[in-house]
């Protein structure tokens, strides 16, 4: 049977430097896919170079919770996310992965503005993934966007996950609702 190795280059629209380097990197055929972060500074120059022919139906969607400005208003009043500036802060602690309704629902408003804000920046993800720092099971297993993805979108699992079944195991572990179900994966 026939493989493939999918080799996904993640924060394209961080910054112009990785935008240059993700590029180059498709140029010359180093990498297959790449994951646009759309909350990131050059996030609207990564979504034009995605409109080339090379990377077209080639560029997804890096989910964040945790680096920069969020796009939605309620996640940033959020202590457990953001610092007193409204950015996502790493340095918060987080001793335990359970949200309350409030944050749950400021997850899921801004999961669904950085799908958003790809479409209105003419950029249908291809694939998403998330922030590898907060994967408990896809984008907050009960929080995901109003919409699932496009159908066709693929969930590209973090390579830190290791393999299907061992992903797939811990998925159903940690899930108590259908959430995982509504996702590709």
């Amino acid at each position: 049977m026939p493989s493939q190795v999918i080799v996904n280059a993640d924060d394209f629209g961080l910054n112009e430097h990785t935008n240059a380097v993700i590029l180059r990197a498709f140029q010359c055929g180093l990498i297959s896919s790449a994951t646009a972060m759309a909350s990131m500074p050059a996030f609207k120059a990564a979504c034009a170079l995605a409109q080339q022919p090379a990377l077209r139906g080639r560029v997804g969607l890096h989910f964040n919770l945790t680096y920069g400005r969020p796009l939605s208003e309620p996640i940033r009043a959020l202590a457990q996310f953001c610092n007193a500036e409204g950015e996502f802060d790493l340095g918060l602690s987080r001793k335990r992965l359970w949200l309350g309704r409030a944050a749950r629902q400021a997850v899921h408003e801004e999961l669904a503005a950085q799908w958003q804000r790809c479409l209105d920046h003419g950029l249908t993800p291809a694939t998403w993934t998330p922030t590898s720092t907060c994967t408990t099971c896809g984008p907050s297993a009960k929080s995901s966007p109003a919409s699932p993805p496009a159908k066709g979108c693929r969930y590209a699992w973090p390579a830190t996950w290791g393999t299907t079944s061992a992903r797939q195991n811990a998925c159903s572990r940690r899930c108590s609702t259908s959430a995982c179900a509504s996702w590709p994966g």
